[in-house]
């Protein structure tokens, strides 16, 4: 997860979490990336779903296989 594993930053749609991805992408440099994710973070970045819990959607997990 690119934000806090909290519910506001969950969404209910691939392609919005696909633009928050991007959007991050495109409003940081290589250096900045790396500075704040590890050296390894560029090219890891995925849109994954995760289970959340009901009525907040603060996802269940951090962990994906």
């Amino acid at each position: 997860m690119v934000d806090p594993q909290q519910g506001q930053y969950t969404y209910a749609h691939a392609r919005d979490a696909q633009s928050r991805l991007d959007a991050m992408m495109r409003g940081n440099d290589e250096a900045r990336i790396r500075e704040v994710y590890g050296p390894n973070a560029l090219g890891s970045f995925q849109v994954r779903p995760v289970a959340c819990y009901p009525g907040h959607f603060d996802p269940m997990t951090c962990w994906f296989d």
